[in-house]
């Protein structure tokens, strides 16, 4: 069963929505881990630091829960989605999990044969459309509607099965 274009384009959407919690996550680990020690050093207390940094911390893990969950659901995974929720919480664990999930809604949007790169860029939504037949471009592999004649990115000419020769063998 294929899926709907509004399922595809939510699925791809979370995904992005994901690997951007992951990098603000990093991101911001890394600025906290790097500027401790220099707040240290002009008087602040280092309670509050410590203090704000637990909020800012949790804060994200619950922005990653919320991304994961909503993924999940989109998946119909809930097994895996209770897992890498509950993952969260323990570190470098959390981002090989995040990583999984992130491949495992990479193999279902290229399974509906949405191309998407190693940023959960996901090419050709917009020809994605299920409902019609999908030709698929000999020369580039993108997919457009059995009406066009040529392909939509490189210009070859698109032959359905039904128009291509029997030959012999």
């Amino acid at each position: 069963m294929q899926d709907s274009r509004e399922t595809v384009l939510k699925i791809a959407a979370a995904q992005k929505l994901l690997l951007g919690a992951l990098a603000l996550s990093v991101l911001i680990n890394l600025t906290f881990s790097s500027c401790r020690p220099s707040l240290a050093d002009f008087g602040v207390d280092s309670l509050a630091i410590e203090l704000g940094i637990l909020v800012i911390a949790l804060a994200i893990v619950v922005f990653q829960i919320v991304c994961i969950v909503r993924l999940g659901l989109l998946l119909n995974e809930t097994a895996t989605t209770v897992v890498c929720a509950i993952g969260q919480f323990v570190p470098c664990v959390n981002l090989a999990l995040i990583l999984w999930l992130n491949s495992r809604a990479s193999a279902r949007l290229q399974k509906s044969g949405i191309r998407v790169d190693m940023l959960a860029n996901a090419k050709d939504l917009e020809n994605y459309h299920p409902h019609e037949f999908q030709v698929f471009c000999p020369s580039c592999s993108t997919p457009s509607s059995s009406d066009f004649d040529f392909c939509p990115k490189c210009g070859t000419r698109l032959v359905n099965q039904a128009e291509q020769p029997e030959r012999d063998a």
